[in-house]
Parts: C-alpha cells; structure tokens; sequence
C-alpha cells in the first residue's frame, strides 16, 4: 500500500508499533501459522514472515519508495492497526 508521506500518520504508525505486546505478537505469529497452513505451506515459516511484515512497516516509515505505509484509518486504534499487519501478513504469505 502507498499512502502518501504523512508526518502525523508515521507518528501514530510509530507509537502502534510501540504498543504491540508479547501477547499481540504471538496472536499475529499463530495467525500466520494458520495462513501458511491453508496456501499449504510450512507453518514453521510463521516466525520470519511475522518479522519481514514488521520490518516492511518499519522501512515504509524510513523511506518513500520501499516498504508499507498504513493509511490514515490503520492507525485509529490498536485494533485496526492489528488489521493492518494481517493484511500485511496475508501479503507476504501470498508472495511465497
């Protein structure tokens, strides 16, 4: 996804990231194993994908023309930010 630069927008990206806990990074890794499972793929996977996905977010906030940048309405809340890196998951997996 290419949102545009938004200064305010990576700011709250930023503090999203910040307050995903142990428990929010483990949901997402057994979200993954279960989508790695259904495409047919090895759940075991489920780690490095977990951190490429965060990764992405952290390079879309670092650059314009590289990695993923939410928009304005993935970073409302927690939860939609959760959304957000599921998409971003989803992506990943489809890519493999």
């Amino acid at each position: 996804m290419d949102a545009p630069k938004n200064p305010e927008n990576a700011s709250r990206c930023e503090a999203r990231l910040g307050e995903l806990t142990d428990s929010d990074l483990t949901d997402l890794r057994y979200f993954t194993q279960r989508r790695l499972l259904r495409s047919g793929l090895a759940a075991d996977l489920a780690r490095d994908i977990v951190q490429t996905s965060l990764q992405s977010v952290l390079q879309g906030l670092e650059s314009t023309d590289q990695g993923r940048r939410p928009r304005p309405e993935d970073t409302e809340t927690k939860e939609a930010f959760a959304n957000y890196l599921r998409g971003v998951v989803n992506s990943k997996v489809d890519a493999l």
